[in-house]
């Protein structure tokens, strides 16, 4: 726990990748040569349009106000646009709205009317209608650094907005991929503020119900507590920064944990009520579980570190900390339930005889037995047949993601970027960087026609609604120096023509507002920033390859590049760490079973209870339109792990009964009554320790916790139903072998 001293978050997209990744390579290239393409953008919309002298003011103060903000290292805005215009012989460059502008109706007026048909304003700084405006205030580079305090970043700029007179009818919102990080750690912070309290309260109502007992509530409880603050205290020292998708671990180890201590205290209230006393029934319950709990916290161990095979970081480590935990709540299970059971006095209900308390099965779950027995072959078909049609469904899921739609509609980042991409046709987009090949390269005519060539295919897409780049400088230059004349807003015709209108440009621009951003200081290479309406990361990804090819066939050198790109590219990543983490964990848990029960066969039986709900699970996933993504892909391996826990409790008790000589009726009897309650229990519980993540806000864990959830209620049923009749159809000719004990009840 002392580790918690070290604790430290980080939620920007290069936690995800190795350092050695050459997409994050290429993404540290393109942030040396051009600053961070990380921003925050503000939103302001007004029916009336924007152009109100209140609403001006607000704007050019909240651009200047920008600039004090830390990490903040250049603020774009229609007021602060630096706009060329000819002035007799003249040119003049200076701010769309400059100092002592007299703010008269008619100027607005004018003013509006100059930046909706502006060639680089409309679009980007201001929507076609006039009626929304956006402020970007772009980031410093990490460079290698610390990544910018994101919530820090946030408090400032909300403490600013609020300066803002709205009672006109002014409406904000915040986009931008500075507000996505620093989403995920708010989403990640609230999602565990809520989530905990309601699991603990609904673990607390269940462990009253089932032991009737406040200090037997207490027992589990502190358990999980010391589980959960060891593992974030092992994180930390391990160097692993906390971040949205470890904010899941602490709700898995509170289900884990209460899974391993209620197996045990349910066997071990089992002895109390039979007549054994504290320490006869602490050694009945470690005989009973030891061998049972510490094979299923293996398995569960094993189907969490298969996500340490993955290329993302957030889910390898979430793999490794869950897995830790595991064999950690195993642990403390034995050392301190056990120990805690044993020293304080419980109340337990009143005991029966203790020589047949634990032998005595109730007719009821021969009952139970027989009925299983009767239509075995009946269930084994429903649930094959169930099982392959969802088997089939599951094949049909994409691999899929959006990241603003990791958040609730209900959101204020979902709802600000869906209005950012209504009033303005897409968002900020990828990055274009394209490279001459020599110095100064990038001022031949020769070069700036082939990139106005890709402008205009780029534009002809209706995904691509705006683009940005030194091109549109260079034409609007040169169309200054012809008396504004449109049929000059043309590429200039010779290398020191376009190194002239640079030149004049570049001398009237104040500090902060060079093109340092926009081409390299050796002239050799230029940026084109996209705006983008797509944002899943299938398409994303196809037309980013599109664009790379378009780039190649007009003899261009270059590639998209920027910082949500690479959030896209996690694509590949999900599909790898789906593949090799779900046929990793089959792998190993399947040798374990064999080698556990001595029998290849046993230990493959064992797997068929356990792979059908993840197909079931699957399913589900492409009928409620949920795409394979980063929450998702974990399902697989995770439910796997857990799974497989009740079939290890359910066939470690049956094969003890077997090979104590009793029959498969009797021994699925004696199951169902001693074994079946704690599974049930456990399952409950674990079901809900997932299931409240659908009560959050950070998608992947919603779409995680509930298909996890679906997933283990079916192992559940497949475990007490489908199982039973598989065995019972294995052996068959073996079924009354042995009388049963139900005559002598």
């Amino acid at each position: 726990m002392a580790g918690l001293i070290h604790f430290k978050e980080e939620y920007d997209v290069r936690i995800w990748f190795r350092t050695t990744d050459p997409n994050l390579k290429k993404l540290d290239q393109f942030e040396k040569q051009f600053g961070s393409d990380e921003g925050l953008i503000t939103v302001l919309h007004h029916p009336d349009g924007i152009f109100q002298k209140g609403i001006i003011s607000d704007i050019k103060k909240l651009t200047t106000d920008l600039y004090q903000v830390q990490n903040v290292i250049r603020v774009e805005s229609l007021t602060n646009f630096m706009d060329s215009k000819a002035l007799g012989d003249d040119i003049i460059v200076e701010p769309f709205i400059p100092a002592g502008f007299d703010y008269a109706e008619s100027s607005l007026k004018k003013k509006e009317l100059e930046a909706r048909s502006h060639n680089i304003m409309s679009g980007y700084l201001i929507n076609k209608e006039g009626t929304t405006a956006v402020v970007l205030a772009r980031l410093k580079p990490r460079l290698g650094g610390i990544n910018p305090d994101y919530s820090g970043i946030d408090r400032a700029h909300k403490e600013i907005l609020s300066r803002i007179d709205t009672s006109n009818g002014l409406v904000t919102h915040v986009t931008g991929s500075a507000a996505i990080n620093n989403s995920f750690q708010e989403v990640s912070a609230k999602d565990l503020q809520l989530m905990i309290p309601i699991v603990n309260g609904l673990i607390i109502l269940i462990l009253l119900f089932i032991f009737r007992s406040i200090k037997s509530m207490l027992i589990p409880l502190a358990m999980i507590g010391v589980a959960i603050f060891s593992t974030l205290g092992f994180m930390s020292w391990s160097g692993i920064f906390y971040n949205e998708m470890i904010s899941a671990v602490p709700g898995i180890l509170i289900a884990i944990c209460i899974a391993d201590s209620v197996h045990l205290m349910v066997t071990f209230f089992q002895g109390r009520q039979s007549g054994l006393d504290r320490f006869e029934s602490a050694r009945f319950t470690i005989d009973k579980n030891l061998r049972p709990t510490f094979l299923t916290s293996v398995t569960t161990s094993l189907g969490f570190m298969s996500l340490a095979t993955t290329d993302l970081n957030p889910i390898k480590h979430m793999g490794i900390l869950a897995s830790f935990g595991t064999m950690l709540a195993w642990t403390l299970t034995f050392t301190i339930v056990v120990p805690l059971l044993v020293l304080i006095p419980l109340k337990v209900p009143p005991v029966r005889k203790k020589e047949v308390g634990l032998q005595t099965v109730s007719p009821n779950y021969y009952k139970l037995v027989d009925f299983i027995h009767k239509y075995a072959l009946v269930i084994i078909f429903i649930f094959i047949s169930s099982s392959g049609t969802f088997a089939y469904l599951a094949f049909q899921n994409e691999v899929n993601s959006n990241p603003f739609e990791y958040f609730k509609e209900h959101h204020h980042l979902y709802k600000a970027n869906k209005f950012h991409i209504k009033e303005f046709g897409g968002t900020s987009g990828p990055e274009v960087v394209l490279e001459s090949g020599k110095p100064d390269g990038i001022k031949e005519p020769a070069f700036l026609k082939k990139v106005e060539t890709l402008n205009t295919w780029l534009l002809s897409k209706d995904h691509i609604p705006k683009s940005v780049s030194i091109l549109d400088i260079i034409k609007s230059m040169n169309q200054s120096l012809h008396e504004g004349d449109p049929a000059f807003y043309t590429i200039p015709p010779s290398s020191k023509a376009v190194a002239e209108v640079l030149f004049l440009y570049t001398m009237g621009l104040p500090q902060g507002m060079d093109l340092n951003n926009r081409m390299t200081l050796d002239n050799e290479k230029m940026r084109m920033t996209l705006m983008w309406k797509t944002q899943d990361s299938r398409t994303y990804v196809k037309q980013v390859a599109r664009v790379n090819q378009k780039i190649i066939d007009l003899g261009l050198r270059g590639e998209v590049n920027g910082k949500m790109p690479l959030y896209q590219k996690m694509n590949g990543y999900v599909v790898d760490t789906f593949v090799k983490s779900m046929g990793l964990a089959i792998f190993l848990i399947t040798v374990l079973m064999s080698l556990v029960f001595k029998s290849i066969k046993m230990g493959i039986l064992s797997m068929f209870p356990n792979i059908m709900p993840l197909t079931y699970g699957m399913g589900v996933m492409f009928l409620l339109g949920v795409p394979v993504d980063l929450g998702t892909s974990l399902v697989t391996s995770v439910c796997l792990g857990i799974a497989v826990d009740d079939t290890i409790h359910f066939l470690n008790a049956y094969t003890k009964s077997r090979n104590s000589g009793q029959s498969v009726r009797d021994s699925l009897a004696h199951l169902f009554q001693f074994t079946g309650p704690a599974l049930v229990i456990t399952t409950v519980i674990l079901v809900l320790g997932f299931g409240i993540f659908v009560i959050g806000d950070f998608m992947p864990n919603v779409h995680f916790g509930a298909l996890t959830a679906i997933g283990l209620s079916m192992a559940l049923l497949i475990d007490l139903i489908f199982l039973p009749a598989l065995l019972i159809t294995m052996e068959r000719f073996t079924w009354f072998k042995k009388r049963s004990v139900e005559k002598a009840v």
